[in-house]
Parts: structure tokens; C-alpha cells; sequence
């Protein structure tokens, strides 16, 4: 709408974009012509002819009209110094900011219009920057958009992997930083709770092994993280624990072959049919079967593989086998004992008829080993035994008389009556005329 000097008013539309006031003005006298109600989505001014002193003719006024515009502004926060991001509204007007705080789009948008802002370049690799709570997009524009807030923040990322070996129930704990705790009772994936910044570190260790285990990190540190990690592995496994004990008796210059099997009953060892390993024990005092042969809760089963020459070994007391080992064993209790054997031989020639008895004596042992032979005796063992590699003197130390008139004496001779046991002695002789 037009006025003509504040009152004679036209109204001017699309349709009928030429107009004339209806009352005409005298010649002489002045006019102004202005703009009293503007259209809605437009702004009209007078520019040319708008204004005269005295009219002398017909005049012809100009109005101009252009289409009313908006900017589209808001803020920027969050963003790292020494950065920058690039936005775009409506996919066109481009925007490249490199510090926070208020922006503005260079290109307006119509009456009407609509706007949408969005971030296009990607984010820094040290953040993420976005429009937040539905502030980057509107329709039907009709004044000013000034509250469109972008909002930028660092990255994290997750350190995570993979665990293995681990029993059910069993209680796993890891460490990430030495802030950040995470309890493991089964194998498989784990994540920890704790974000790593862009550019952090992160250093997983065990901070608890579960009992009668040893877990290991591979790949558990790293530095300048910029993306998520999840190659961390823990491998655990079961601990193992030495077997061994003491032994006794041996003699010197011999050995005793012990044996090492993971097979026992809990009660007794049965019978073994693979050792996991073999030791040569050729000193009296207390011996290790090797580190590491049984493992956490295992069982282990020592046997005598080989004897050592001329003696016997036992493990005593049943300290030989064990289940659910949980430490080193050192309770093993080997003794060796000599091998003792007889030491005898025949008689010829001693009737059974006549007086007296023939003594044969060795008093070269600890105790003085004797025996009496009565008449008619064909054979004798000495009553106590020799151990292996002892020596014998065994000599004949009385006569027996011949049932004869006159009454005479036997001549007896011993032979083969010294000698070192080796086994049983069955070689000595007395012959007696």
C-alpha cells in the first residue's frame, strides 16, 4: 500500500503493477509519496520520483521491491586450537572456521526459506565436531537464525582384546594405566571401561593372577592412540611346581634310576607305563626330579626305574604320589638298603654214626657268625647273611671223632671258605676222612 502526502492510499499487486492515485494534486503544489504497508514477505521503497516541491506535470513514481532475507549464525565450541573444520547450508554456502565462537554463513536465506547446517569436512582426527539438539535446520524462514550450535570434542577410544587359558570361575585381574580395573572370570573378549583420548596411552598389565596361574600381555602398550585397540592378548597358563624329596642309604659308587609320572590314584601309584622324565640319583641328600613337571592341581607318581647294584631302594611312608599339587613337592622319602645273602655249601665223608660236631666260624663280621654241624650233616648255610660286596672268611675251628675202635678223629678240610658276596654262596666244601 501507497500513500500520497500521508493520506491518498493505492494499493499495488502482482497482478497490477502500474498504479495512480485518485486524487489528482493542483499544479504547484508539492508531493510525497511513501510506503505505508509493506507485503509480507518483501521490502518496497520509493526510488525514483518519490518526492516534489510543485507539480507542472504528470508524475511517474518508481517503487522498487526486493525479497526479504535472514542470516543463519550461531557458535562454535570445543574446538582445538591449531585446528579447523568446514560447514555447508543448504549444501552450498561454505563456511571454513578455525576458532571458536560466534559465525555467520555469508549467503542469506529468502523469506521462507530453509536452512540446514552440517559439518562436510571431515572432523580432526583428534576430535569429532557436530550440530547439536536440532539447532542446525529450520523452515519457513522468517527472521534472523542465530542459535545454530556446532560443538566439538576429543575423540576416545576403547583398548580392549582377548584373554585365553583362563578357567571358568577363575578371577582375572587386569590394569589399564593403573587406574582403570577389570575382573576376568572366564576365556574370551574383554573391553575396559575407560576411554583413551586421541593421542593417549594406554599400558595393560596383571594385576592379579588367578590362583595356580600365570598370565602374560602381549601387546598390551601403545602411545599416540587415534583409533580403537583391540589387539591385546592374555595368555595364561597353569603354573608348574618341582617334585622331589630325600634319599638315604645309597652306597657309594651306585646310582638308583627314578622315575616321574603324572598318573596317580591319590591312594598308591599303580603300575607306570610312560615317565614324563628320569633321574640318576648317585648321592645321599635331597633331590629335585626338575622344575616345572607337574602342573597346578596335576598329580605325580615317583617309581624306581632302576636299582642300584647290590642294594634296594623304597619311597617310604607312601610319599612316592600325590593329586592336586599346589607347590614344589619335597616330601619324598627314598631309602636303600643292602641286599643281603646266604653263604653255604656241602659236607662229604661226616657219618651220621661216631661222637662230637664239626663248628665252623667266620669272625671277620660285626657279630661272630657260627654254626655246629652234627654227624651225618650233608650241607650248611652260615646263620647270618653277608650284604653285597662284603667279604666271607669262614674257617673250621673243630673236629668230630669216627665211630671206630680205637677212637680216632675225622681230618677235615674246608674249602673255598673266603670270598667277596656278590650273590647267594653255595661253593664251600668240607670233606672230611
Amino acid at each position: 500500500m501507497l500513500q500520497l502526502n500521508g493520506g491518498n492510499a493505492v494499493t499495488v499487486t502482482p497482478a497490477k503493477l502500474n498504479f495512480n492515485f485518485s486524487n489528482s494534486l493542483p499544479s504547484g503544489n508539492p508531493y510525497s509519496v511513501s510506503v505505508a504497508t509493506q507485503p509480507t514477505s518483501q521490502y518496497c521503497s520509493v526510488s525514483t520520483n518519490g518526492t516534489g516541491t510543485s507539480l507542472t506535470s504528470n508524475v511517474i513514481v518508481g517503487v522498487t521491491c526486493t525479497t526479504l532475507q535472514y542470516t543463519v549464525s550461531g557458535v562454535l565450541s570445543g574446538l582445538m586450537p591449531g585446528t579447523s573444520i568446514t560447514l555447508l547450508d543448504n549444501g552450498a554456502s561454505s563456511l571454513s572456521l578455525s576458532n571458536n565462537g560466534p559465525f555467520q554463513f555469508a549467503t542469506p536465506i529468502n523469506y521462507g526459506g530453509n536452512y540446514a547446517v552440517s559439518v562436510v569436512t571431515p572432523s580432526p582426527s583428534a576430535q569429532s565436531c557436530s550440530v547439536v539438539n536440532n539447532t542446525g535446520s529450520g523452515n519457513n524462514i522468517s527472521a534472523n537464525v542465530t542459535n545454530v550450535n556446532v560443538i566439538c570434542s576429543t575423540n576416545t577410544f576403547t583398548v580392549s582384546g582377548t584373554v585365553t587359558g583362563l578357567l571358568a570361575s577363575s578371577n582375572l585381574v587386569l590394569m589399564d594405566n593403573n587406574t582403570d580395573s577389570l575382573t576376568l572370570t572366564a576365556s574370551g573378549n574383554f573391553s575396559f571401561n575407560t576411554a583413551i583420548p586421541f593421542g593417549g596411552s594406554y599400558h595393560v598389565n596383571v594385576s592379579s593372577n588367578p590362583q595356580g596361574y600365570t598370565c602374560n600381555v602381549a601387546n598390551g602398550l601403545g602411545s599416540n592412540v587415534n583409533a580403537n585397540v583391540n589387539s591385546v592378548y592374555v595368555t595364561c597358563t597353569p603354573n608348574s611346581f618341582s617334585v622331589g624329596g630325600t634319599l638315604s642309604g645309597l652306597s657309594t659308587g651306585t646310582f638308583v634310576q627314578l622315575g616321574l609320572s603324572a598318573s596317580s590314584t591319590g591312594s598308591a601309584c599303580t603300575s607306570v607305563t610312560a615317565n614324563t622324565s628320569t633321574l640318576n640319583v648317585s648321592n645321599n641328600g635331597t633331590f629335585s626330579m626338575g622344575n616345572n613337571t607337574v602342573p597346578y592341581n596335576g598329580s605325580y607318581c615317583i617309581n624306581i626305574v632302576q636299582q642300584p647294584v647290590g642294594e634296594v631302594c623304597q619311597l617310604a611312608n607312601n610319599t612316592g604320589y600325590g593329586v592336586l599339587v599346589t607347590n614344589n613337592v619335597t616330601t619324598a622319602n627314598v631309602t636303600c638298603t643292602p641286599l643281603a645273602y646266604n653263604v653255604g655249601g656241602t659236607v662229604s665223608g661226616f657219618a651220621s654214626t661216631g661222637g662230637g660236631t664239626l663248628v665252623l666260624t667266620d669272625s671277620t663280621t660285626s657279630q661272630v657268625n657260627t654254626i655246629t654241624l652234627s654227624p651225618g650233616a650233608t650241607s650248611f648255610t652260615m646263620p647270618l647273611s653277608y650284604n653285597y660286596g662284603s667279604t666271607y672268611t669262614v674257617t673250621l675251628v673243630s673236629t668230630a671223632t669216627k665211630a671206630t675202635v680205637p677212637v680216632t678223629n675225622y681230618t677235615c678240610t674246608l674249602t673255598g671258605g673266603t670270598g667277596t658276596v656278590a650273590g647267594r654262596v653255595t661253593s664251600l666244601a668240607i670233606s672230611c676222612l
